[in-house]
C-alpha cells in the first residue's frame, strides 16, 4: 500500500483539540481582561468624582457634611473639626458593573 501525502485523521483530530482547548483559554483570558478594564473604569470614576468632591471641599473655609451624585457615582462625606483642623470622610459608591464598590478616602481641612 502506498502512503499519500497529507495528514491522516488521528493527525487532524489531535491537532483539532489542541486548536480547541487553545481557542477555549483564549476566550476565558479575553473574558476576564475585558472585566479588568470595566472595573478599572469605574475606580477611575470613582476616583475623579473624589478628587472632584475634595477639591471642592478644601476650597470652602467652613466645609460641611453632604452628599453628591455624579453619573453612577455617589459620594458622601462628613466633617469632623476640632480646634487645629477639620477632617473630611468621604466614601464614593460607584458602580462596576452588576456589583457596587465603595472607596474610602479622608483628608485634612485646614482653615486659612
Amino acid at each position: 500500500m502506498m502512503r499519500q501525502p497529507g495528514f491522516s485523521l488521528v493527525e487532524l483530530v489531535v491537532a483539532m483539540t489542541i486548536l480547541t482547548i487553545s481557542l477555549v483559554g483564549l476566550a476565558g483570558a479575553a473574558a476576564v481582561a475585558h472585566r479588568s478594564f470595566i472595573g478599572a473604569g469605574a475606580l477611575e470614576h470613582g476616583i475623579d468624582a473624589a478628587a472632584f468632591v475634595l477639591d471642592s471641599l478644601m476650597r470652602e473655609p467652613a466645609p460641611t457634611d453632604g452628599e453628591r451624585r455624579s453619573g453612577s457615582a455617589t459620594a458622601r462625606w462628613t466633617v469632623v473639626a476640632d480646634s487645629i483642623a477639620t477632617g473630611i470622610r468621604l466614601t464614593v459608591r460607584v458602580a462596576d458593573g452588576d456589583r457596587a464598590r465603595e472607596l474610602s478616602f479622608y483628608a485634612t481641612h485646614h482653615a486659612k
